[in-house]
């Protein structure tokens, strides 16, 4: 009897240490660890314009709904060094509710660990998402607000973190960080909302962790034979005709755009690629049209064509992708107009604009990437620009091809 109490308790004992241990150790879950982080944020609003309105302190108040990445059966999160993702709701004042209001926030994000560790550790975190003001530019009632055009803009944010304390539970990060508004050229004016900010924020783990976890024990070591594939993606966006502040109240239309792209998977999840695009700006059409612009009105649908060269990089998540391009101008001939007839004088900043163009987009795949099927369909947003200055925003659907079979 005293025998079989004994070997009771010491399966008991081996249970209850087995538990412990998973409890500890986050990569032995079978889902990811959910984390709520509730988190003040404190900082101003630095103008990028003669015009801007005046601003105090800005402050706000967010809550980050996310989780710890900690299985290995996701390849992308390993690759990833086991992020931290979710998604930041937030209200905001913007240092002046007079002008800009309130600001209400969604936006996603994927927070980085930089060294290897949790406790006293470094991360960085990026997010693009949407914002309402609850105030923007009116003629009559709020003539001030150059910044912000619209209720809804796209919001985008990049800090750093430390980790000053990091418990099974809890943890204590102090951060600092750039945040932008803007709402793409949807509608005028649109100088943006750029705000510089530090914050202090508490995660907690609704699941203990092991507050020594390191990273580089459980990586699952990424494929590292390159894959091939090709792209067609076809969009369609919207603008007003103007520069940052004008001019004001003119018809939105329509930018078409058609893509094809080539290039290499790296490690299962980052394509890496370079295409052509070309796009109609029904805008530009107009404009040579009413009244007819001599110059261009020949061929009125070929000189509001832009035709450009792009390389590309996306960071695949699973379903989730983000992608970042840079492009090389080919062929825009009505640029030169449009910059003239609102910008001023043929200058540096021209040049900048017209020969490079940026793009920045989320965007869904139906077939989880880390499958690598041969065939997948995403759609996506995106907010794209002449060099630094938002251009317009649009929407995009397209296929991707897998040339290398798994």
């Amino acid at each position: 009897m005293r025998y079989s109490t004994h070997l009771h308790l010491f399966f008991l004992f081996c249970i209850c240490n087995v538990n412990l241990i998973a409890a500890q150790d986050p990569v032995v879950e079978k889902k990811p660890v959910f984390f709520i982080e509730p988190e003040y944020l404190a900082g101003f609003v630095y103008p990028n314009h003669s015009d801007f309105p005046e601003t105090g302190g800005s402050h706000t108040l967010a809550l980050n709904l996310g989780w710890f990445q900690t299985t290995t059966n996701k390849k992308w999160a390993s690759f990833y060094n086991f992020p931290f993702t979710g998604i930041t709701i937030s209200r905001a004042n913007p240092g002046n509710r007079n002008v800009f209001g309130d600001q209400y926030s969604v936006v996603p994000y994927i927070t980085f660990n930089v060294l290897n560790r949790i406790n006293h550790s470094v991360f960085f975190k990026i997010a693009l998402g949407g914002s309402y003001f609850t105030r923007f530019y009116d003629a009559s009632e709020n003539p001030d607000n150059l910044v912000i055009g619209s209720h809804f803009t796209w919001s985008f944010q990049s800090f750093m973190y430390y980790s000053v304390y990091t418990g099974s539970r809890l943890s204590l990060n102090l951060g600092a960080g750039y945040m932008h508004n803007s709402n793409g050229h949807i509608q005028l004016p649109n100088v943006g909302l750029n705000q510089a900010a530090i914050g202090i924020s508490v995660k907690y783990f609704t699941h203990p962790i092991h507050p020594g976890f390191h990273p580089r024990q459980y990586r699952v070591e990424a494929e590292r034979k390159k894959r091939y594939y090709a792209m067609v993606r076809t969009g369609i966006g919207m603008h007003e005709y103007g520069s940052a502040t004008g001019p004001i109240g003119g018809e939105k239309r329509l930018v078409n755009s058609v893509t094809v792209s080539a290039g290499m998977l790296l490690k299962e999840h980052i394509r890496v690629g370079a295409g052509l695009a070309g796009r109609i700006y029904h805008q530009y059409h107009h404009h040579i049209l009413n009244p007819a612009d001599s110059l261009y009105s020949d061929r009125p649908w070929l000189n509001a064509s832009n035709l450009y060269f792009f390389i590309n990089c996306e960071f695949l998540t699973g379903h989730i992708g983000m992608d970042i391009a840079g492009g090389l101008n080919l062929y825009k001939p009505y640029f030169k107009r449009h910059y003239n007839t609102l910008e001023g004088e043929i200058d540096f900043d021209y040049w900048l604009k017209k020969l490079f163009n940026t793009r920045i987009a989320l965007n869904y795949y139906l077939i989880n990437t880390q499958k690598k099927p041969r065939n997948n369909i995403f759609v996506g947003a995106s907010i794209n620009a002449n060099f630094g200055q938002a251009d317009f925003s649009g929407i995009c659907i397209g296929v991707t091809h897998n040339l290398s079979r798994p």
